[in-house]
């Protein structure tokens, strides 16, 4: 299924320009008029992306944890599908839980719904006293946290919908970032880069939330700063089938509007399926994505391949984000709250290694232990 969303001079109410934009109507189409809409467009996405490309501070836990509670205690993660960010998460998710003194079960869901159920049932029939979503949309497995609930067993939601979302049925707390404001701060990238004449290709993986906000962020930015020369072409990825399903419609897209210069994977991991197709199809093409694995952080670095990403602190800070809120869960304590900071990373502030793009999380399991024992 495909979602284009195309603004062009001619079907846009003047309103929809940005606040304090000349109308590209008011001066009969002048040049001067043209270069104030462009400057206007520019200021407004400069403003966005020196504000993402900031920092991230160092976020732990502000409540203590009850570990002699925990100890001993079950905690199972389920996630979407296996690659480079996942991975890492989990590999966090179980040094975290060994520090609690808690088990970890970690479950492949390989971006299948009745995966995901079999998951959680297994975690339900081996007595599971937490369980972790990650990246798994909570409303296709209704069936599976009610059993959960029946069972007293709490449900944590990762990365699924944006932090501030309503919780759903069963579900303990959320952990994710803003991913509205992510897909903003990415769009806003590009029309910078371009001086807002851009042409995007963005793949968004059907039936994920997270990916569903960051289209409608990066969306929103285009319509309100660029809705004349700047298009954006959303398009739905399998992602159970995005090895094949994303480069095909990567290419269909770009054969189709060779203006296409900008391609949004909306996950690093997804970067590596269409890095050949833009090599072949338009090399002069750059390439955006999320997460800040370590390998498009290389590439960034290096020149070569992904241009852009929103990196997230270190994906084994997740893992021990994800196992705080489960030990939580089951002690009666409050969710911590943490809503995971994004920074955006390009050529300008990439650093010299991956370590240098979030410098204030190199010693981040030190200071979660001292947050879960402080009085």
């Amino acid at each position: 299924m495909k979602k284009t969303a195309s603004w062009m001079l001619t079907t846009v109410a003047a309103g929809a320009l940005l606040a304090g934009c000349t109308s590209a109507t008011a001066d009969n189409g002048s040049s001067a008029s043209g270069e104030k809409i462009s400057n206007a467009c520019t200021q407004a996405a400069g403003a966005i992306v020196d504000k993402a490309r900031e920092a991230t501070p160092l976020i732990v836990p502000e409540a203590p944890l009850d570990l002699a509670a925990a100890k001993g205690k079950n905690i199972w993660m389920i996630m979407v599908v296996t690659n480079q960010f996942t991975s890492a998460a989990a590999e966090g998710f179980n040094e975290a839980a060994a520090a609690a003194g808690v088990k970890a079960t970690v479950y492949d869901g390989q971006g299948q719904t009745n995966k995901f159920n079999e998951g959680m049932a297994q975690a339900i029939a081996q007595k599971a006293d937490a369980i972790v979503l990650l990246g798994i949309e909570p409303a296709m497995l209704s069936g599976s946290l009610n059993d959960a609930a029946r069972a007293g067993i709490p449900v944590i939601n990762a990365l699924s919908g944006d932090a501030s979302a309503p919780l759903a049925n069963g579900v303990f707390a959320n952990v994710s970032a803003n991913y509205t404001a992510d897909g903003s701060s990415l769009a806003a990238w590009t029309l910078v880069d371009s001086n807002c004449s851009a042409s995007t290709f963005f793949a968004q993986p059907t039936a994920i939330e997270i990916y569903k906000n960051m289209a409608d962020g990066a969306e929103k930015v285009y319509r309100e700063n660029c809705p004349d020369d700047c298009s954006l072409d959303i398009q739905e990825i399998d992602l159970a089938n995005a090895a094949t399903d994303l480069p095909q419609k990567v290419e269909t897209a770009m054969k189709r509007n060779p203006d296409t210069t900008y391609v949004m994977t909306n996950w690093d991991s997804g970067v590596t399926f269409v890095e050949p197709t833009v090599a072949m199809t338009n090399p002069d093409a750059k390439i955006l994505g999320r997460d800040g694995i370590a390998t498009s952080l290389d590439s960034i670095r290096s020149g070569k391949g992904q241009d852009v990403t929103m990196a997230a602190p270190p994906e084994a800070w997740l893992g021990w984000v994800m196992v705080d809120n489960a030990i939580r869960s089951v002690t009666g304590a409050q969710p911590s709250g943490i809503v995971i900071p994004t920074r955006l990373v390009d050529e300008t502030n990439v650093g010299d290694s991956n370590a240098d793009v979030n410098p204030n999380y190199k010693d981040f399991q030190n200071a979660f232990k001292e947050a879960w024992s402080k009085n």
